[in-house]
């Protein structure tokens, strides 16, 4: 039997709800709630599986229970009573996963049609996690400490974006320590999941959201061990579409981990550096160590020598066969211009690989991209302020002249010639914020200024202050000032 919760202020509204809603003996309503704050007491405690609720109540109205059922992750299916005057409202509630709406006055045929979709949306969600829970899982629950099979965020289930990362650390964490890091991983980087398994702490990521860059989420788990003085390694898997296949992103992440001190930048490896590599004929002789130390030096914020690494990638390389030597030298030139395409350094790599495709002496070539990644080491440092805080500050005042636009991390860790990275890293410690949440907070004081002093809707100001989704900009908002755009410009008017 289903369990159906009625929030509703009106009595007379309550009893028709109660009345139709029992005409179907599948159908128990186990709660009437007369506001939001009823209903979630209620919550708290008690399994439901569908609420009823009317927008505009007393003490709490139902876009704040939502939005409370939504932060706490309670999983049940919310269908919203509207009247026309609040239907931006409505639509806005489907943002926090309401399963529908209906307009006033209520049609009884269309609130039991609804009520039977949203029985048929909890059945196969439930399959889903039942499946989730014979099979992808199993092995999880079994050998390792993992605790999310029943509290799996539903946005992950729902995410059509999903990436795995795999940590290592140098000795074996104590339970007690595993569980707090789970607990603070999932509440920070809220939606997630947290688990350990094998000797590996596993992180699974919905990268979906518009609020969410991987770069920067990884960074965000890379300092948070670092402020508790804990060395991890990390190794992060291919995306995957559903939660149904996030075991091979799992399995990538954890082989990604193997060959972690033999990639460049001794920091994170992906594992679609892994496959590229392992795919060519020869990799395994492939100097990935060289290639590390060269590229390592080459972006150092201090003046260093290249010429050593040079010389040590071409004694790696005189052993090898001559078509060996020339696919090794292609591979070395396409990472160089991987890593560095980021600073937007002009070099001639074209040229470059012509010449190992036309077969010029080998050494030669070598002499060539020394002199390129000399340019671009020395160009690099003439660059950068030497303080790490002018460099932010450097930063901040290139987003605020650009945040109305399209701005991306990308874009900003380019304009200070950091890895992307390292600039995550530079600019939450000079500022204690990511690079996404410093930029939201610029745009919510603009928008504002804008709310205060135009009379543009709420979607044409998301639009002027940066923001392609009016309903993200309006959640933003509310988060930061508890209340719609809307209400809070009528505040500032009445005042």
């Amino acid at each position: 039997m289903w369990k159906i919760m009625l929030v509703e202020d009106e009595s007379l509204l309550r009893k028709a709800l109660r009345k139709t809603i029992s005409g179907n003996p599948d159908y128990d309503v186990c709660y009437e709630a007369v506001n939001g704050i009823s209903a979630l007491e209620y919550l708290q405690s008690h399994k439901v599986d569908i609420i009823v609720s009317d927008i505009r109540m007393p003490a709490m109205d139902g876009l704040e229970l939502i939005k409370r059922i939504h932060d706490m992750n309670i999983s049940v299916k919310i269908i919203v009573l509207s009247g026309y005057s609040d239907f931006e409202y409505a639509r806005h509630m489907l943002k926090y996963h309401a399963f529908s709406y209906l307009l006033k006055p209520i049609v009884p045929e269309e609130l039991m049609e609804t009520l039977g979709l949203a029985c048929e949306e909890i059945r196969q969600q439930e399959k889903k996690k039942s499946i989730l829970k014979s099979h992808t899982f199993q092995n999880f629950q079994k050998e390792g400490y993992v605790h999310f099979t029943n509290e799996l965020p539903c946005s992950l289930l729902h995410s059509s974006r999903l990436t795995a990362c795999c940590m290592d650390f140098e000795g074996t964490p104590e339970k007690e320590d595993l569980m707090q890091w789970q607990f603070e991983l999932e509440r920070s980087l809220y939606p997630c999941c947290c688990f350990w398994l094998d000797s590996y702490l596993y992180l699974v990521i919905d990268s979906s959201s518009p609020d969410r860059d991987l770069t920067e989420t990884i960074v965000e788990v890379q300092l948070y061990f670092e402020n508790q003085n804990i060395a991890i390694r990390m190794g992060v898997g291919l995306d995957v579409s559903s939660m149904m296949e996030i075991s091979s992103s799992i399995s990538q992440a954890r082989q990604a981990l193997h060959h972690y001190h033999q990639l460049p930048l001794h920091e994170i490896v992906y594992y679609q550096r892994i496959s590229l590599l392992e795919a060519n004929a020869g990799s395994s002789s492939y100097p990935l160590t060289g290639e590390k130390n060269l590229l390592s030096a080459v972006i150092s914020l201090d003046e260093a020598d290249l010429h050593p690494y040079i010389v040590s990638i071409q004694k790696h390389l005189e052993p090898q066969g001559t078509e060996l030597i020339y696919q090794n030298l292609t591979e070395l030139i396409f990472a160089c211009k991987r890593e560095l395409s980021q600073y937007n350094f002009v070099a001639e790599w074209e040229n470059l690989y012509y010449s190992v495709r036309a077969r010029d002496p080998w050494e030669l070539i070598l002499e060539r991209l020394e002199k390129i990644l000399t340019d671009c080491h020395l160009s690099l440092l003439t660059t950068r302020d030497s303080s790490s805080a002018s460099m932010i500050i450097k930063a901040r005042q290139y987003i605020c002249q650009h945040a109305t636009e399209p701005l991306t991390l990308d874009e900003v860790a380019s304009y200070c010639y950091l890895s992307k990275s390292h600039f995550c890293k530079l600019f939450k410690s000079e500022t204690g914020e990511t690079f996404k949440s410093y930029l939201n907070q610029i745009r919510i004081d603009l928008a504002k200024e804008l709310l205060k002093t135009t009379g543009m809707k709420s979607y044409e100001v998301a639009e002027a202050i940066g923001f392609d989704d009016a309903s993200y900009f309006n959640e933003l908002f509310k988060k930061k000032w508890g209340m719609t755009p809307n209400k809070y410009r009528k505040t500032k008017i009445s005042q």
